[in-house]
């Protein structure tokens, strides 16, 4: 049975109360109460806004007592530290054991790519109890500067209320655009029948049926939310049968100079395939073919663009003819020759790194993608920052960044998919914290809230908890709301930064808080994540047993500002408050480095983000 989009949220909620993270919220308990009872969950109706399009927000307000609740609800939406609008009030009585859902609409302001928080209050008894709540807007003209890219990879008979469920709950993490994984009928092949009469289902490359019906309900519905939808394929890939289909195998890749064994991986025992052969990106007739039958998937689906993927290094390759590639260079113009023949947007998979310097400066892509991999090089948290930090100096900011980064590997084989065990809460979050605050997007989550532990997406062999989906809901709230802080464009700035009794490091080490900085015209954007009890530094927790933070309260930070002159000092994170602006007090001193605050931290559990005004 699919949930729907409150599901989630309100058994989070009911697990416990819920004090600092998540859009839902809790009211305190008043004089005389036994529990809280009241749950709230503000969500927008779309991932991402154009400039001057409305915004609409449902508060859903679910009261578990046994009496009725009269409350007044407020919303505020700020950007950064400057109020932007207070939208008016609203009473609402719920009764007892029952739910009621409020509208609210919000016009934003007109600018283009900017990102908005949102929290909401609702007062009972006078204000003897109050809960507050949190959700973000971005408006945006385009996805692409500000990724949040999530997936599907499951597409059985459903009808259209059945997708509303499901992408509604995306649209409550923001995702603005879904890769739709494995979706195809072969890859040499992608559309099942005809142009003219294509097939209503089909088995893919695993033996799942798959619906046409469902994949175009799932682009509309997701168009409809502000989602953008991307068709998965390989640029260079085609089943066994490949000749069949009129493909020739001197369009090949090879791995010896006299074309005898082409290039190919074994598909597991069972699959519609024996092998995935490979064939050359740099080939011209492979090229023509392979796009032509991608204009067919374009003719019949209502995909925004196409999601190329690759293998990897494949070793040293040579043509049928004996004619060595470089196939490195083979993907910009491939990618390019997508873009003006197709029409449409593509985004390729930077394996493990491999092809990122090429294709980054010389390709059309409209974001940049890349699979992180330990035996790539992409092995610590700062492995994952300096990756981010490399797409943004050569794109010079003008792309936004996406990492596919699979967490838990090694706890994930003692589980399957009808005997799921559950993600390590501190290793996502530690992960996360260091993509986003590094500037970057996480591909992690899809098909009806999962969240992927390897490269084949279909497999769900760990699951969330509802704490780790309610902590996550904060972390995209954070994000989205932030934005402008947080993938800029801003610049990377060597300040220095101590912590009181608390070993600091530049580059991510493990059992110290990681500090780092960047800024614009207007902030110094410091970010501080909390590896203080981490026994290692390594993003994947393979074995999903990372320990959670010891939280650290009330902890002097100094923090140089060289040559700026600080107006204010503010405080946001997605672990406290639900992600609202707090202003600290502070003071300045100077020394021989120039100007430098002191400032009192609140509290520091996984990340926090202090933003310091300057004139």
């Amino acid at each position: 049975m699919m949930k729907s989009r409150w599901i989630g949220v309100i058994s989070v909620v009911a697990a416990g109360t819920l004090t600092c993270g998540g859009s839902p919220g809790r009211a305190a308990a008043g004089p005389g109460s036994a529990s809280a009872s009241v749950q709230i969950a503000l969500t927008p109706n779309r991932a991402r806004y154009l400039p001057g399009e409305p915004v609409q927000l449902a508060a859903k307000v679910v009261n578990h007592g046994p009496a009725p609740i009269t409350g007044v609800m407020q919303i505020t939406a700020m950007h950064l530290n400057q109020r932007v609008a207070q939208l008016p009030a609203k009473t609402v009585t719920v009764p007892a054991h029952r739910a009621v859902t409020l509208a609210f609409g919000w016009k934003p302001p007109t600018r283009d790519d900017q990102g908005y928080f949102l929290e909401g209050t609702f007062e009972t008894d006078r204000g003897a109890r109050r809960s507050t709540f949190a959700t973000a807007v971005d408006v945006s003209s385009t996805w692409s500067k500000f990724p949040r890219y999530g997936f599907v990879s499951e597409y059985p008979k459903r009808s259209k209320a059945q997708v509303q469920q499901e992408l509604e709950q995306l649209n409550a993490y923001h995702i603005d655009a879904l890769q739709f994984y494995d979706w195809q009928w072969k890859h040499d092949v992608p559309v099942a029948g005809t142009v003219a009469h294509p097939a209503a289902s089909w088995q893919d490359i695993a033996g799942r049926t798959n619906y046409r019906r469902t994949i175009v309900e799932m682009i509309t519905v997701g168009h409809h939310l502000g989602m953008e939808s991307f068709n998965y394929n390989l640029l260079y890939g085609a089943w066994a049968d490949y000749r069949s289909a009129g493909v020739n195998p001197k369009w090949g890749l090879y791995s010896d100079p006299q074309g005898q064994s082409q290039i190919s991986y074994a598909m597991p025992s069972g699959w519609q395939t024996s092998a995935i052969d490979v064939f050359n990106p740099g080939n011209p007739a492979w090229r023509r073919y392979i796009l032509g039958q991608e204009a067919k998937v374009f003719k019949l689906y209502p995909f925004d663009g196409w999601q190329v993927d690759q293998l990897g290094y494949l070793g040293l390759v040579d043509t049928a003819q004996g004619q060595p590639v470089n196939l490195v260079a083979t993907f910009a113009p491939f990618l390019n020759a997508a873009v003006t023949t197709l029409h449409k947007q593509v985004i390729f998979n930077n394996v493990g790194g491999y092809g990122l310097t090429h294709v980054a400066r010389a390709s059309r892509e409209s974001v940049v993608y890349v699979e992180a991999w330990p035996g790539s090089g992409q092995v610590a948290y700062s492995d994952l920052q300096g990756v981010i930090n490399e797409a943004n100096t050569l794109t010079r900011h003008t792309k936004g960044v996406v990492l596919a980064a699979y967490l838990d590997s090694a706890k994930a084989q003692g589980y399957s998919d009808q005997h799921p065990g559950y993600f390590g809460l501190p290793g996502v979050l530690l992960a996360d914290a260091t993509i986003f605050a590094s500037g970057g997007d996480h591909i992690e989550l899809g098909d009806n809230l999962q969240m992927l532990n390897g490269p084949y997406f279909p497999n769900h062999d760990l699951i969330m908890s509802a704490s780790l989906k309610a902590d996550l809901l904060s972390y995209y709230n954070f994000m989205t709301a932030y934005e402008n802080l947080l993938r800029g464009p801003l610049h990377r700035a060597r300040l220095a930064v101590s912590i009181a009794q608390v070993p600091t490091s530049t580059d991510g080490a493990a059992q110290t808080v990681w500090a780092f900085s960047r800024t614009n015209r207007r902030f110094d954007v410091l970010q501080l994540i909390n590896l203080d009890n981490q026994p290692v530094a390594l993003w994947q927790d393979a074995t999903g047993s990372d320990p959670a933070p010891v939280v650290l309260r009330h902890t002097t930070v100094r923090y140089a500002v060289g040559a700026a002159h600080p107006t204010a000092v503010y405080l946001a994170s997605p672990d406290y408050a639900h992600g609202a602006t707090q202003r600290l007090p502070f003071q300045v001193g100077h020394d021989r480095q120039g100007t430098y605050v002191t400032f009192v931290l609140p509290t520091l559990k996984y990340w926090d983000m202090v933003y310091v005004a300057k004139s």
